[in-house]
């Protein structure tokens, strides 16, 4: 696990004061010491494992700080790798990158590739091979299944608007810049409609990508989750409450379904792709699910780490938190409502999280059902159980133990079979998802071209 900050450069100028040591705090208190095995670090004196790193204008240090960075990949996994690229595959990569620079272009139709590949002697499905295989190689973005009318030559372009709704938020919650009473929404919530959207005329290419087709690639990569009819919001961009906000929407006496991940935690966007999908039509178990909002219409409840909803027909409402170590589902209801609310939410939660594994490309990050662990020491910072033949194990230390009849498990009978079933599934990876957008050098030889490419990291979706 690897943490880089960029604009190193604006820490230096004091333009950001105080934000390193706010983020190196905030990080320790989250990760350590569940997760100190597994990070990667940059000072192991001080415990700093936050890299940073201006990459726009790199200076001595800068370039110093990027190959010990190298250097760690290299030794934590298998490093470079060689790819053989089909020699006809490579010459209509190499000749689509000459169309767009000739049209000083970034976004390609799909229909002017397949003219272009028409033109090399390459039918439909020999070029969408190949426009999948170079999307896999992170070298462009082509998306078949939501927006399979374009391919972005430029990958960059996608991460720089992400990036751009990213920073505009950072520096309207610093107070550096007037929020007029139209942004509010976006900035305390991530709030965004395809007219505010419009606002930030950047990385736009239009006709062909416009903020209509940023909302329906957002969306299908959940990115986006909808707030209600052409409003979305962004998870991602929501905010950490305290322990005490975070308190007060979960259930006492041990009645959560706690989700474990036994492995690392959950991996970076899991829980932001899964709130999407709860918020999306696809969600069938069943739909609409709607942040709970007072009567004014603003979300009550709406946190990076807590988010609590309704469900159509069901009164009560349902609680998701991350405690990012793992998550924990509540549920709010009356007494005789409370099994099928369990049911439903518990359907609902794990449908989510294999669709959120699909989409990012994790390919085993499925959690195990657990129960909060009844002797966790420290009542602000909860821990699982894991549940076996009716004895509740502690996940931090075995030597806590004891029998589930000990404490109310209101969604076992319910869930159990079910819960079984998905522990032991693993969702399957995806070649639609979205790595990091390094282009690496290519060298061709007479039958085929092959590309030395680093293992893909985690995406933009995070």
């Amino acid at each position: 696990m690897m943490f880089l900050a960029t604009h190193r450069d604006m820490v230096a100028d004091e333009q950001l004061p105080g934000v390193l040591d706010t983020l190196h705090k905030r990080l320790r208190e989250i990760l350590l010491p569940q997760f100190r095995e597994q990070l990667i670090y940059c000072d192991t004196e001080r415990d700093d494992f936050v890299f940073t790193l201006n990459a726009a204008k790199p200076e001595k240090e800068d370039r110093e700080c990027a190959e010990i960075i190298r250097e760690c990949l290299s030794r934590g996994g298998e490093g470079g790798r060689e790819v053989k690229v089909p020699l006809r595959w490579y010459a209509l990569y190499q000749k689509l990158l000459e169309v767009a620079n000739e049209l000083g272009k970034k976004v390609l139709p799909r229909e002017l590739c397949q003219q272009v590949a028409e033109s090399m002697e390459m039918d439909d499905e020999s070029c969408g091979e190949a426009l999948n295989f170079f999307d896999g190689l992170n070298m462009l973005f082509y998306f078949p299944d939501i927006l399979p009318q374009l391919v972005f030559m430029e990958p960059q372009m996608l991460l720089d608007k992400v990036s751009e709704l990213v920073e505009e938020t950072y520096h309207m919650r610093q107070g550096k810049k007037a929020v007029p009473g139209e942004k509010l929404r976006f900035r305390d919530h991530g709030e965004v409609t395809e007219k505010f959207l419009g606002e930030f005329e950047s990385h736009y290419e239009p006709p062909l990508f416009t903020p209509k087709e940023l909302v329906t690639l957002l969306k299908g990569l959940l990115v986006f989750a909808e707030m209600s009819k052409d409003v979305y919001f962004m998870p991602c961009l929501l905010q950490v409450v305290a322990w005490k906000v975070v308190e007060e929407h979960r259930v006492s006496g041990g009645k959560a379904l706690a989700l474990h991940f036994p492995d690392s935690g959950p991996l970076m966007g899991t829980f932001c792709s899964t709130v999407a999908y709860l918020l999306s039509p696809e969600n069938s178990h069943p739909c609409p699910w709607r942040v709970v909002q007072n009567e004014a219409g603003a979300p009550e409840c709406l946190h990076r780490n807590v988010i609590e909803f309704t469900v159509s027909d069901y009164a009560g409402a349902v609680s998701l938190i991350d405690h990012f170590t793992h998550f924990e589902l509540h549920i709010h209801t009356a007494e005789d409502h409370e099994a099928e609310l369990w049911k439903l939410a518990h359907d609902a939660v794990f449908a989510g999280l294999k669709k959120a594994g699909k989409t990012i490309g994790y390919t085993n990050n499925t959690p195990v059902p657990a129960i909060v662990c009844p002797a966790h020491p420290h009542p602000a910072k909860p821990h699982p159980a894991t549940v076996k033949k009716g004895v509740w194990t502690c996940s931090i230390s075995s030597k806590n133990f004891g029998k589930v009849a000990e404490v109310s498990v209101p969604w076992m009978s319910v869930c159990t079979s079910h819960s079984a079933e998905s522990a032991t599934s693993s969702p399957s990876s995806s070649s639609s998802a979205v790595p990091s957008t390094s282009q690496p050098p290519l060298s061709v030889s007479s039958t085929t071209a092959t590309t030395t490419t680093n293992t893909p990291g985690e995406s933009f979706l995070a």
